[in-house]
């Protein structure tokens, strides 16, 4: 029983510094830029040895790739708390716009993050760490959309997800550029949503016709 209760201790020390790592790396990384952040300003910062920022992670990419996917993970569930069941696929996808830059307006380190992130850790890593969080969750809009036959002919659900995830993703990043822009984020905001939508059947007495 004893040695349990080391082994637990233990357990949790190591879930305290490795938080206390992603808070320090979170702050400098926002403050100042993954350029100009070392891994032992971080763990100066953190109040814990050089040592044990290597122990829990081997490279400054693969610290601020965890710090991204965790700010991810984070607008993902506001995204996923806006829905509602008796939501139609438009609806659905609206919303979900709507929350993401909702999360990106106050949330300034995801912001940040999401700005650095093709530097930091190349474009190949960004895009497999939204895809593995969001992409489930955008392909099942475009399954559903395909079982109730709005989705448009010929539209390939797994091609669509992709390219909207990506889509959506430059979206939030050109409102991170300029937050502040007055009328920037509606307008984004609507561009998407002009877009995404065009990949669904028009709605009966929508005269537009969607995109071509």
């Amino acid at each position: 029983m004893a040695e349990e209760g080391v082994t637990s201790r233990r357990a949790e020390y190591a879930l305290l510094t490795r938080a206390a790592i992603l808070d320090a790396a979170t702050r400098l990384f926002v403050e100042q830029g993954y350029a100009a952040t070392g891994l032992d300003e971080v763990g100066r910062l953190a109040r814990v040895s050089k040592g044990a920022v290597y122990h829990h992670f081997t490279d400054k990419p693969g610290l601020f790739a965890e710090v991204f996917e965790t700010h991810c993970t984070s607008a993902l569930g506001v995204i996923e708390q806006s829905m509602r069941p008796s939501m139609s696929t438009r609806e659905v996808i609206v919303t979900a716009i709507s929350s993401m830059l909702s999360a990106y307006a106050k949330d300034p380190q995801l912001r940040e993050l999401s700005r650095q992130a093709g530097f930091a850790i190349g474009e190949d890593r960004r895009r497999q760490i939204q895809q593995n969080k969001s992409l489930p969750f955008v392909r099942q809009i475009f399954e559903t959309a395909a079982q109730e036959d709005e989705l448009r002919v010929g539209v390939d659900v797994d091609v669509a997800a992709r390219m909207v995830l990506e889509l959506v993703f430059d979206g939030a990043v050109a409102f991170a550029e300029s937050p502040t822009k007055r009328g920037y984020r509606s307008t984004i905001e609507r561009v998407l949503v002009a877009m995404v939508t065009g990949l669904l059947v028009p709605a009966e007495g929508d005269s537009s016709g969607g995109a071509p």
